[in-house]
């Protein structure tokens, strides 16, 4: 193994462990799931996140306001929109619980379904012209999702693995074909336009029926392939799956919540540097220690064979084989 492979090697021992997004899968399976069947939508009626009812809730039994917000903000009214629905889950979702780690996420997770349950009532008093809309679907929980996102958004463009003429290509082995194919960049902000484009869409099919394209473009055929491309919409103006006002409001308390749950114990993330003589260090230790030799006879061979005191040695060691929490 050569030095640059060792040294890589051996900073990949030095990361911290990967969070598994296992919450934001459950949450995206719950909202796969909970599918609303096409045109039925009696029961969903009763147990919908109207503001009546939140402000009702709140009065009589809040933990109604929790059943109402975890059915409705998980339930997907139509099949066609559920795909970018649970993409956008994912994609916030997850960056979110890799810096939320142990109870955050979870605590994170059940404000994203209480929050805008809350600011839809507060925001849609009686009489307003928001009063009687039925508010459903993941979007309102995914604007509080998003506002973790905008504090944890990564600082480096995602840019998708690039690929090269592998080494055991016959053929065309000439200096053009092993150039590697440049991939352009994609700012994490490009997300977020993207989900705003889909929130302002969405609510347009769900809010459009086909007697309206019809009486638009006053092509009866228009209205089919309408009807056809958005596979039974609810089409009509009671149903929303945002309430402007309550998304800003859903957003602003996503950031804060994101910030004040990462803060609790002055823990952003975890770092860990190491100098190539440290990374070295670690993997003459574990080879060592494959050798059956003890803790002790390791460390001392590994600092003879890298010219370090045994004391540093062991320092360095010990760094290198437990989690190291930022300065």
């Amino acid at each position: 193994m050569s030095t640059s492979q060792s040294s890589q090697r051996g900073r990949e021992l030095l990361k911290p462990p990967v969070v598994k997004p296992v919450l934001t899968i459950v949450l995206m399976l719950i909202c796969m799931f909970n599918t609303s069947a096409k045109g039925d939508f009696n029961w969903f009626l009763q147990h919908n996140v109207a503001a009546d009812k939140i402000m009702l809730g709140l009065t009589s039994a809040p933990l109604a306001v929790i059943t109402m917000s975890v059915i409705a903000f998980t339930a997907q009214m139509t099949l066609w929109a559920m795909p970018l629905n649970i993409l956008y889950i994912w994609l916030f979702g997850s960056n979110t619980e890799r810096k939320l780690t142990s109870w955050r996420y979870p605590v994170f997770v059940l404000l994203a379904l209480i929050v805008p349950a809350l600011l839809i009532g507060f925001t849609s008093p009686v009489g307003s012209a928001f009063y009687t809309q039925k508010i459903f679907g993941p979007t309102m929980m995914t604007c509080f999702l998003m506002g973790g996102y905008i504090v944890f958004k990564p600082k480096k463009p995602f840019k998708p693995q690039e690929w090269k003429t592998p080494k055991w290509q016959i053929f065309n082995k000439d200096a053009n074909t092993n150039k590697m194919v440049k991939i352009p960049y994609v700012n994490p902000s490009t997300y977020l336009v993207g989900f705003t484009i889909w929130s302002l869409l969405q609510m347009y099919l769900l809010s459009t029926s086909r007697q309206d394209i019809v009486a638009k473009t006053g092509q009866l055929w228009v209205g089919n392939v309408y009807a056809a491309l958005t596979g039974g919409s609810v089409n009509t103006n009671s149903f929303q799956v945002l309430q402007p006002i309550a998304a800003i409001g859903s957003i602003l308390a996503g950031a804060v919540m994101a910030y004040v749950l990462v803060n609790i114990t002055g823990t952003k993330s975890y770092k860990r540097s190491a100098s190539d003589l440290q990374v070295q260090a670690v993997l003459q230790y574990k080879e060592l220690r494959a050798l059956d030799m003890t803790h002790a006879q390791a460390v001392e061979g590994t600092s003879k064979l890298i010219g370090v005191p045994a004391d540093i040695c062991r320092d360095w060691i010990n760094k290198g084989l437990q989690p190291i929490k930022d300065e």
